[in-house]
């Protein structure tokens, strides 16, 4: 049995070969039934496959048919006083399944005008077999300031590729820099691209539960948006830094991020300060133990209580 060498991708259409076909001459009634069908065809697969904007039309013009101009205005004018309740009540609830999965559909769309001419200029092309073969726009994802693509690799390729090409890829896409991180499935590489600064304002105070959870302390905000958190079981956590770099806000974060736990009795936090008490002076009353002698910087031990 040959052997059959498969490329992942998708391939550029290319001018086909000339080849000669016999002539079936066929009644023009055949021709018209036959035409008919592939249209009916294509309607209900483009209707079925483009579901998020034919449904709400349909649902419209039914309203229209039935109630007139009050139908589709009164729907509308409900379905926005609710998008706006939702937005101003519970916020992070309206972004999440509200506005980014819209906005994620257009960016898809406006990604994928410029995907096939990206990618040549980018050289993340690969030329096979007399094709040109490109890597395939799998998902977008929105976050605040950022856009999360997946991306399936063409045979051969590895993320290193995209990390090299990720300057043009910016500058392609318009946005202020992009990331490329190994995806999860096998052949995919995650392209993380930053729109805007995100930490260029104060990040708020997040919130403080009374029972942490050790595998995923959020102690901020990372740079495309999602929250920094740290798993503190099973590790020892080393912060290394300049004078004047800010060490302490890594410090007291972590602190923070265990104050409910403290005040439950569930963590007991130890201190060690050969500064004397400069660095965790202020927040004192929060450490079972505190030692003030010793070469370096603060230590801080985190004991939970069984």
């Amino acid at each position: 049995m040959p052997l059959i060498n498969v490329i992942r991708g998708e391939s550029i259409p290319t001018a086909p070969f000339t080849v000669r076909t016999p002539v079936l001459r066929l009644p023009v009634w055949l021709l018209v039934i036959w035409q008919a069908i592939k249209a009916v065809a294509w309607l209900i697969v483009t209707y079925v496959r483009y579901w998020w904007a034919t449904g709400p039309t349909t649902g419209l013009l039914w309203l229209y048919a039935e109630y007139g101009w009050v139908g589709p205005a009164s729907t509308a004018g409900g379905i926005a006083a609710a998008a706006t309740g939702w937005a101003f009540g519970h916020r992070p609830s309206y972004l999440r399944f509200g506005w980014y999965p819209i906005l994620a559909r257009y960016r898809r769309w406006t990604y994928r005008r410029r995907w096939q001419a990206a990618m040549v200029t980018a050289k993340l092309a690969v030329a096979y077999d007399g094709q040109t073969i490109i890597p395939v726009l799998k998902r977008v994802r929105c976050r605040a300031g950022s856009d999360v693509v997946t991306v399936r690799m063409v045979t051969g390729q590895i993320p290193d590729d995209f990390t090299k090409a990720s300057e043009r890829l910016a500058h392609t896409f318009g946005v202020r820099k992009v990331k490329a991180i190994a995806g999860t499935a096998f052949g995919t590489v995650v392209l993380v691209l930053l729109r805007g600064d995100t930490l260029h304002q104060t990040v708020a105070p997040l919130a403080v539960t009374g029972v942490p959870d050790f595998t995923a302390l959020p102690l901020g905000v990372r740079e495309d948006g999602a929250p920094y958190e740290l798993r503190l079981f099973g590790t020892q956590v080393l912060i290394v830094g300049a004078t004047g770099s800010g060490k302490g806000s890594v410090i007291w974060s972590l602190v923070r991020s265990l104050a409910g736990g403290v005040g439950t009795g569930l963590v007991q936090l130890w201190g060690l300060d050969p500064k004397g008490g400069m660095e965790l002076g202020i927040g004192r009353p929060m450490f079972t133990r505190v030692g003030e002698s010793g070469p370096g910087g603060p230590v801080v031990v985190v004991r939970r209580r069984s």
